[in-house]
C-alpha cells in the first residue's frame, strides 16, 4: 500500500506542473513535511536569535530554569502564501495554526524548575492535482491525477532546568515525537469505460529524543548558550507495514548582548543533520540535505513594560529538495512587539515575518502573523 501511494506521488510531482490548491509549504510536499522552528514569539519577532534564552521556546532546556512561577503560554499563527513551480503559479493561500504551548514553574523554593509543552516538529499538508495522458490497455487515455494529505509531527517536550550559579543554567529535556497524516490517492478517466481509481492511506509516526543545554552569563552585559538534540529513529507505520527513518543530530549556539536595560542584542546559530534520513526517503525525495541557520535581532525597551520595539533577520537552508543538486533556502525579516498588563502577569506578544523561499525548482513568498499569550498568578 505504501508503495502504490508513493508511486502516484512521484508521477504527480514528476509527470506534469501540479497546481497545489492549499498546502502548508512548496517545500513540504517531500520528505517528511516542513520542519518547523519551535520558538517562542518574543524570539520570532527576533528573527530567531533570543531562542536560545527563551523559556517560551523549545530550543534549549537551560531556560526551563527561568520558570520560577507557575506560568503558561500558547501561541497561535497564519501564514499567507503564494508560490511558483514548474510553470505554475499560485496564489491566495491561507493556513493558520497553533505551534505551540508550554507550562513552567518552580519546583518548591529549590533551584530546579520545569517546563512541559508541544511544538510543531514537521506539516505535511498539502493538495496536488494534474492531468495528462496516460495508457490503459495500450491505449492512450487523458487522467487527471489528485494527491493530497492533512496532518503533521507534533514534538511534545518534558525539561528540567537547574540555576547552579546565579550566572550558571543547565537544563535536560526528554521529547516525543508523535503525529499522522491521511493520504488520498485519487485517478479519474476521461473515458467512462475506466473506473476511478481511489486510495486512502493513514500514516503513523512515533520517536523519541532527548536534548541538553546550557546558559552561562559570562559578564552582567554578555551571556552564551550551548544546546544539543539527539533524535533516534522515526517509525513511519501504514497498515502492515512500517519503516524507521533517522532523524537528525542538532547544535545550536547563542550569544546574547545587553549593554542596557533598553537594548538587547542576541544571535543564535544551529546546525541539523537531516542527511541521516537519506536514506529512508530516496523513495519520496530528490535530495535530502544537512542544514544550518542562523537568526539575529534586537529588542528596544524592557519586555516587562509595554510595547518594546523587536527586529530581526533569519537565514537557513531546507533539508528536501525536489532536485538532487540544489539545495533551497530560506530567509526572512521580521518585527514585533509586547503588552503587559498587571505587573507583567499577563502578556500579550505579536510577530510579523517576511517569507522568502527559493530553490529545487521553486519560489515561495509569504507573510507569517504569529501571537502568543502568557500569563502567571
Amino acid at each position: 500500500m505504501q508503495r502504490h501511494v508513493t508511486i502516484l506521488a512521484l508521477s504527480i510531482l514528476v509527470a506534469a506542473p501540479p497546481p497545489l490548491v492549499a498546502q502548508n509549504s512548496v517545500y513540504g510536499v517531500r520528505g517528511i513535511g516542513f520542519p518547523e522552528r519551535p520558538i517562542g514569539i518574543r524570539a520570532r519577532a527576533m528573527g530567531g536569535g533570543f531562542a536560545m534564552f527563551d523559556a517560551l521556546s523549545a530550543v534549549n532546556p537551560a531556560t526551563a530554569a527561568n520558570f520560577q512561577v507557575l506560568t503558561a503560554s500558547v501561541a497561535s499563527g497564519t501564514t499567507f502564501r503564494r508560490y511558483s513551480a514548474a510553470g505554475t503559479e499560485v496564489s491566495g493561500l491561507r493556513e493558520t495554526r497553533f505551534p505551540g504551548g508550554i507550562v513552567g514553574g518552580g519546583v518548591g523554593n529549590g533551584p530546579v524548575s520545569f517546563a512541559v509543552g508541544f511544538s510543531g516538529f514537521a506539516e505535511r499538508s498539502f493538495d496536488i492535482q494534474s492531468s495528462g495522458i496516460d495508457t490503459a490497455a495500450g491505449v492512450p487515455v487523458e487522467v487527471t491525477d489528485r494527491l493530497s494529505a492533512d496532518g503533521g509531527i507534533v514534538d511534545m517536550r518534558a525539561a528540567i532546568g537547574w540555576r547552579l550559579h546565579q550566572r550558571f543554567q543547565v537544563g535536560a529535556a526528554v521529547h516525543v515525537l508523535n503525529g499522522s497524516s491521511r493520504v488520498i490517492a485519487e485517478r479519474d478517466f476521461t473515458d467512462s469505460d475506466l473506473r476511478p481509481f481511489n486510495q486512502v492511506s493513514t500514516f503513523s509516526f512515533n520517536g523519541v529524543g532527548v536534548s541538553a543545554g546550557l546558559n552561562w552569563q559570562v559578564a552582567s552585559a554578555l551571556q552564551l548558550g550551548v544546546s544539543g538534540r539527539w533524535n533516534g529513529g522515526l517509525e513511519s507505520t501504514v497498515g502492515a507495514s512500517s519503516t524507521t527513518i533517522d532523524m537528525p543530530l542538532s547544535v545550536q549556539g547563542g550569544l546574547l548582548v545587553a549593554p542596557s536595560r533598553q537594548l538587547l542584542w542576541t544571535a543564535t546559530v544551529e546546525w541539523s543533520s537531516w542527511s541521516r534520513a537519506a536514506g529512508e526517503l530516496d523513495a519520496q525525495t530528490a535530495g535530502v540535505f544537512d542544514t544550518w541557520s542562523i537568526g539575529s535581532g534586537v529588542e528596544l525597551g524592557v519586555p516587562s513594560t509595554r510595547l518594546p520595539i523587536r527586529l530581526g533577520a533569519y537565514y537557513g537552508k531546507l533539508p528536501f529538495s525536489p532536485s538532487a543538486d540544489a539545495q533551497p533556502y530560506e530567509w526572512s525579516l521580521s518585527a514585533g512587539t509586547g503588552y503587559a498588563l498587571s505587573g507583567g502577569r499577563f502578556r500579550l506578544d505579536a510577530a510579523v515575518e517576511r517569507l522568502i523561499r527559493d530553490g529545487g525548482g521553486a519560489a515561495e513568498r509569504g507573510w507569517h502573523l504569529s501571537f502568543g499569550i502568557s500569563v502567571r498568578p
